[in-house]
């Protein structure tokens, strides 16, 4: 996501969460499903960059280093939210 490059992830943990609607989030252990999102990707170049670009926004705002330390900051009350 950080290379501005939609993602195909398991739906496990905070996955879904993380991804959103930056990439693609398949069933754990479900190959036709993992398939069928590489081929939308691989198929269509304008959803692949327009994910992309949503990928690489979300990082940006979510988890660079700045956003990272202020979102513990407020966790450990450092900070207010």
């Amino acid at each position: 996501m950080a290379a501005g490059l939609p993602v195909v992830v398991t739906d496990i943990g905070e996955s879904r969460r993380i991804v959103e609607d930056c990439g693609i989030v398949v069933e754990p252990n479900n190959s036709k499903e993992l398939v069928r999102a590489w081929q939308i990707l691989v198929g269509d170049q304008v959803d692949r960059k327009t994910i992309g670009i949503r990928s690489r926004e979300r990082v940006s705002e979510h988890y660079s280093i700045e956003s990272m330390v202020n979102q513990t900051a407020i966790a450990i009350g450092i900070k207010g939210a």
